[in-house]
């Protein structure tokens, strides 16, 4: 009868080898799903590194055609009186001054490339130029540094 039974050392080593089978097939089942789930991360990451570079070319581009913008064909002032800010608008343009006009006009002007639209803030300072909220101040510094407002109070707060 003892030929027809496993010893529990037998059995022992049988369940390690059974149970270190198993471990090694799921191990194995987990690295091919990480690695699955790696390469989806990879590709999702290489999708958006590229979307990210077209913006930032897109981007860029435009702010170097803002710079040319006054050499452009199409650009209606004298690239002279065209003065670059950036920011909150791209140009102001003092259109006639340097043919010492007497009549200068003041041109707030944004230059946008492809489908670009106006920010909130480029539209918040169109409304108020529409809405003639524009005024001219003159300050003054004294000997001591402090600053004061020169502009008559009559024109301090006059809309054009």
């Amino acid at each position: 009868m003892a030929g027809n039974f496993i010893s529990r050392t037998d059995f022992f080593l049988l369940a390690l080898c059974l149970g270190l089978l198993a471990g090694v097939f799921f191990l194995t089942l987990g690295v091919f799903r990480l690695r699955g789930r790696l390469n989806q991360l990879q590709n999702e990451f290489q999708d958006r590194l590229q979307r990210s570079l077209g913006q930032s070319r897109s981007v860029l581009l435009g702010q170097v055609a803002e710079h040319f913008a006054p050499i452009l064909e199409g650009f209606p002032f004298n690239p002279k009186d065209a003065r670059f800010l950036g920011q909150p608008v791209d140009y102001l343009v003092f259109d006639g001054l340097s043919d010492d006009s007497q009549q200068v006009q003041i041109v707030f002007c944004e230059i946008k490339t492809g489908s670009a639209g106006l920010s909130a803030r480029e539209k918040a300072l169109k409304a108020a130029v529409d809405a003639h909220r524009v005024s001219y101040r003159l300050f003054r510094i004294d000997t001591q540094g402090k600053l004061h407002d020169e502009t008559p109070a009559s024109s301090a707060h006059h809309k054009v």
